[in-house]
């Protein structure tokens, strides 16, 4: 059973099944982003010139960070002790691990 959800239904939920890649490499994390490598957006981003500016919308505060989503589905972690009440941020990208689906990035 293979469910395409988007947006706040993409959460797996029980009973789901998933595809997962498993690296030959130890230690490993399931990576529902590694599974199918077409429907990993890091890459793109990863191509993007140093100093790109990117637009995304705030999605979940943490204690000293905030997770920034883009149009593309990439999320990144924005680290600010600024209190952010705005949704949309331009960001810029200080450093991507595109094979782990993480994304640093700083106010533009």
């Amino acid at each position: 059973m293979d469910n395409h959800r988007s947006g706040d239904d993409a959460r797996l939920r029980h009973r789901d099944s998933v595809r997962v890649k498993i690296p030959e490499k130890e230690p490993w994390l399931a990576s529902p982003r590694r599974a199918e490598s077409d429907a990993n957006p890091f890459p793109e981003i990863a191509r993007l010139p140093p100093g790109s500016i990117l637009r995304g919308t705030i999605v979940k505060r943490l204690a000293f960070c905030y997770v920034v989503r883009f149009e593309n589905g990439a999320r990144g972690v924005l680290r600010t002790d600024d209190r952010l009440g705005r949704r949309e941020v331009d960001v810029v990208v200080t450093s991507i691990d595109a094979d782990e689906g993480r994304l640093e990035l700083r106010l533009a």
